[in-house]
């Protein structure tokens, strides 16, 4: 793919079909450390699909997926893991161990199976319930937590691995206010810290605020990408999300507010 460094995970021609039918299709992009990506799009439009293959839970059956220069699936799965994480869409967290136990799981690419947890592994848990504002139910077990806890459980989980990339799939949905914006927040830090990130997010103010660059899927396929002012267009949100919305700023950042349906979206 032209234009894109060997350094990142990067994703070139990428087409991955479920059930004998194409879900995405010729998608390239290429995610640096120290950024946010943010995926954006209706529904269906093969965002979540998207994330799991760069992660290799998932073949694709075009293209090529790759962790600086190297074929994801060339690595050894260990070392997938400790160099990327994965937090997936509504992950079920039902078992009856406490939140820091699960939190603690991802610690496990860092350590030999016969190893228990060590004092740096615990710093690395602690710490990122800290961030996600759960370290006050450490103790509590999973399956008592709302939906919102468990959700913020669930990304210090991502964020215990201290991997080199985040992929994360709507790690705001379900969230109050204040903790989408705290989760955001502490995205925002990891990534300034050198954490590369991909998020799938619905929520375009979140999106435009915190996304350095934006990749707008639909159908399958790349409909946009750029800086968010660029995608976030009046044109692509009628194009593509069947939209007319009002932007603004407020406190110096932007934000987006749909206003009304419009009926107007590409055909397939």
């Amino acid at each position: 793919m032209t234009g894109l460094a060997a350094s990142g995970l990067t994703a070139s021609g990428l087409t991955v079909a479920l059930d004998g039918t194409d879900i995405l299709r010729d998608v390239s992009l290429a995610a640096g450390r120290g950024e946010i990506i943010g995926v954006i799009g209706p529904n269906g439009a093969g965002k979540t699909t998207l994330l799991r293959a760069l992660v290799g839970a998932i073949p694709h059956r075009a293209g090529a997926v790759t962790l600086d220069g190297r074929a994801i699936m060339d690595l050894p799965p260990r070392e997938r893991a400790r160099r990327i994480a994965y937090l997936g869409q509504e992950e079920a967290a039902q078992w009856a161990i406490t939140s820091e136990t699960l939190v603690g799981l991802g610690r496990l690419p860092h350590r030999p199976s016969w190893q228990g947890p060590g004092a740096r592994d615990r710093e690395a848990v602690l710490g990122a319930l800290r961030a996600c504002d759960a370290l006050h139910f450490a103790a509590r077990p999973v399956n008592r937590l709302s939906g919102g806890e468990r959700t913020r459980v669930l990304l210090a989980r991502a964020l215990a691995v201290e991997a080199e990339f985040l992929l994360a799939d709507e790690p705001i949905a379900g969230l109050d206010p204040a903790h989408g914006l705290q989760v955001m927040d502490v995205l925002a830090a990891r990534a300034a810290a050198g954490l590369g990130l991909i998020v799938t997010l619905h929520d375009l103010t979140m999106a435009a605020r915190n996304c350095h660059r934006l990749v707008l899927l639909d159908k399958g396929r790349i409909a946009a990408s750029g800086p968010p002012a660029d995608v976030l267009s009046a044109r692509n949100l009628e194009r593509h999300y069947g939209i007319a919305a009002h932007a603004g700023t407020a406190g110096g950042k932007p934000f987006l507010v749909p206003l009304a349906r419009t009926g107007e979206t590409e055909e397939p």
